[in-house]
């Protein structure tokens, strides 16, 4: 017994199988001209036409109207010319910070980044130091702690006599601040940038004066409640006269140095590090977030600041955020040809073992909220009181971001890997809050500086390394990047 099912009728069901528009009458095929001719001739042609030249004339008068305003194509290159209207293109110092983050949202694809103009106080508090501008007496520079200021001569000298004001109770000062505070009763976001910077390279005051020219112009266009200083250490004995000069003239110009004690050197990037925590705590402004960077990288203070202050409200406690390069977390390194080599005699593995795997975030830039900061600083002001008390790795350990992961691990049990938070070998999205420059820095400073000015860095990916190297591939980077540099700095 047979049963018919029901289908849906397909095309082949509805429609011939030959156009009629392609048969004359007398049952011959029409020729090409034929059919042309007859489509023409039908009233909607003529409608068709007409909407394409209408579409094509609105198009070049766009175009006219664009030129006249000054704007032209941007192509996607650091390095691109590009004529932006003075009006286009203006940074408002002191602009309301939420309404500023509305504005950038609306015109993320317009392809011009417009600040409007401030038309009540802003929200923050002015912490009065985010300028370029000349504050300190002549021949003075901040020294270890906010506030004070002693003579260039005297900040470059190993042997400098300490000071009462330099000697901190962290837990005392901690204490103070907290007592009868609720962390939940915080509003006001008070942000420090802190630059690691080598004190007396032609390199390093170039990168710092990239910065000034760049991305830490634009924060002071910006923000009041973000402060940026760069730090420095001391210099050999023997260089200390050549420090001297070259640090006054630039003190001459900016009183954004801070020197911190202690021997400049890369092995003592711990100490740097700990000494820039140390006074950004001392300060009055009492800042709630601190960032760590270096002078070698490019920081969007406005998308850092879209991270800290989103619309749900600031994090204020507990925050250790930034770019995790080494998912194993830290092992010591014997192979002797790699930069963060350490021998068995320095650091054996039996002193390593409560150490081994510890996470932490890339030294190139991570932040810390105000609470994390004391935790790191009260951990090693104990230990530089009770000396009974030091764990056997602690005077071995040279990598500051190493020792920052193993100071905050009991309070933070996994480091915020964050996304905007870029690797030298990464591409530089949109999205991007610090890139790693690295061996680019301080060259591509300014091109990603009119990438932002322009709003191309707010729409797209941008080009940021000179490498011939696919980005995200870190096997293709290390590659370039130890083929141009010298023998110690290879990785």
């Amino acid at each position: 017994m047979s049963h018919s099912t029901s289908r849906r009728p397909t095309r082949l069901d509805t429609e011939p199988l030959v156009d009629s528009d392609t048969t004359r009458k007398d049952g011959k095929r029409r020729s090409q001209c034929d059919i042309i001719a007859s489509h023409m001739s039908q009233p909607h042609f003529a409608l068709n036409l007409f909407a394409i030249v209408f579409f094509c004339v609105g198009c070049l008068m766009l175009l006219i109207s664009s030129h006249q305003q000054g704007i032209k194509l941007i192509m996607p290159d650091c390095h691109s010319e590009t004529t932006i209207t003075q009006n286009t293109n203006k940074f408002v110092s002191g602009g309301d910070f939420y309404e500023q983050r509305k504005t950038r949202e609306k015109l993320k694809g317009s392809g011009t980044f417009v600040i409007p103009e401030k038309k009540e106080p802003p929200k923050h508090i002015n912490l009065n130091s985010n300028s370029n501008s000349k504050s300190l007496p002549t021949g003075q520079v901040d020294f270890v702690t906010a506030g004070n200021s002693i003579s260039v001569e005297q900040a470059m000298k190993l042997d400098c006599p300490y000071s009462e004001v330099e000697h901190i109770d962290y837990e005392a000062l901690e204490t103070k601040e907290t007592e009868g505070i609720d962390v939940g009763d915080r509003t006001e976001l008070r942000f420090f940038i802190g630059i690691t910077s080598t004190c007396c390279t032609e390199r390093s005051r170039r990168n710092r004066n990239a910065i000034r020219e760049t991305w830490l112009q634009q924060s002071h266009e910006m923000f009041d409640n973000v402060d940026v200083k760069f730090f420095l250490a001391q210099p050999d004995a023997v260089d200390s006269e050549e420090a001297i000069e070259l640090l006054s003239e630039e003190l001459r110009s900016y009183d954004d140095i801070v020197v911190v004690r202690g021997h400049d050197l890369y092995e003592n990037l711990p100490n740097k590090t700990l000494g820039m925590l140390k006074y950004a705590l001392s300060s009055p402004a009492k800042y709630t977030h601190i960032l760590k960077t270096d002078d070698d990288c490019y920081v969007r203070v406005h998308k850092l600041m879209e991270i800290l202050d989103p619309p749900e409200g600031p994090q204020f406690e507990g925050m250790y955020k930034g770019c995790i390069e080494n998912r194993g977390g830290f092992w010591p390194i014997r192979d002797p040809n790699s930069k963060w080599f350490l021998r068995y005699d320095e650091l054996d593995d039996y002193t390593a073992a409560p150490i081994r795997g510890t996470k932490y975030l890339a030294g190139w830039g991570y932040i810390l909220t105000r609470d994390l900061a004391f935790h790191a600083l009260k951990k090693v002001y104990a230990w530089d009181n009770q000396l009974e008390t030091v764990p056997a790795w602690y005077p071995i350990m040279k990598w500051e971001d190493v020792l920052m992961g193993i100071l905050l691990s009991d309070k933070v049990s996994y480091p915020d890997a964050d996304y905007h938070f870029k690797a030298a070998w990464r591409a530089c999205t949109n999205e991007t809050a610090i890139r790693h420059l690295d061996l680019d820095a301080p060259n591509l400073f300014g091109g990603l500086y009119e990438q932002e000015r322009n709003g191309l860095w707010l729409k797209k990916t941008v080009q940021c390394s000179s490498g011939s190297y696919v980005a995200g591939d870190y096997g293709g980077w290390k590659r370039w990047r130890n083929s141009v540099t010298e023998a110690e700095s290879r990785i």
